[in-house]
């Protein structure tokens, strides 16, 4: 049966990820995961993508980008395939490396799409790799970058979460944003309290980019 053929667009997000091979640790080290996060860079300057978020963990990767020429299935065909090649080359092994071609989600550009980018960077909290106070400085993840916007480069996570949740791109926006992952993670498997609630639009409030 012929493979049905992606319809894919040149607005909003998309949420794009992978896994490897019957779960394989890829990226493992930090060595992998660096070569990969550069293979990544190399894409969307080749693709012209923008890419607001990612998260690279043992066995998958997540990103969250936009494709203003509609050319995901080329770009995420270069980077997994150079990934690949690295990976076969260096470990001496054949066959296939990731499991599937890849998995895609299209959101507008708001608040749908900011629920993925939240998601894409609680991925090594939620896998117990770090605490959400430790993210801020985990290298594999986009959250890390927020912090430090002269080592953003290609990464448009200041564009994201103010697109996407309405904040500002300075550090109380920044802090508003810490303070919705917090929300998101305590709320999980429970209602909300009153204090919560109001925590989060006091912060959501002040991080609010159309504030003066």
């Amino acid at each position: 049966m012929a493979r049905r053929r992606r319809l894919l667009s040149n607005q909003g997000a998309y949420h794009a990820f992978n896994r490897a091979e019957s779960g394989a640790p890829i990226f493992e080290s930090d060595e992998a995961k660096q070569v990969f996060l550069e293979i990544i860079l190399s894409a969307v300057m080749r693709f012209s993508w923008q890419v607001h978020a990612y998260a690279i963990m043992t066995n998958h990767f997540h990103l969250v980008v936009t494709t203003p020429h509609g050319n995901l299935s080329q770009g995420m065909h270069a980077l997994q395939s150079a990934f690949a090649n690295k990976h076969k080359a260096f470990r001496g092994s054949i066959g296939h490396v990731f499991q599937s071609r890849f998995g895609s989600n299209h959101y507008p550009i708001g608040p749908l799409a900011g629920r993925k980018l939240d998601y894409v960077h609680l991925n090594p909290v939620r896998a117990g790799i770090v605490t959400l106070a430790e993210l801020k400085d985990y290298r594999w993840t986009s959250y890390r970058a927020l912090w430090r916007p002269h080592q953003r480069g290609l990464l448009t996570i200041g564009f994201a979460i103010s697109t996407m949740h309405g904040l500002r791109d300075d550090s109380v926006g920044w802090e508003a944003y810490a303070e919705r992952l917090r929300f998101t993670l305590a709320t999980e498997d429970r209602p909300a309290t009153d204090e919560e609630l109001f925590g989060l639009v006091r912060k959501e409030k002040a991080g609010n980019k159309r504030r003066n």
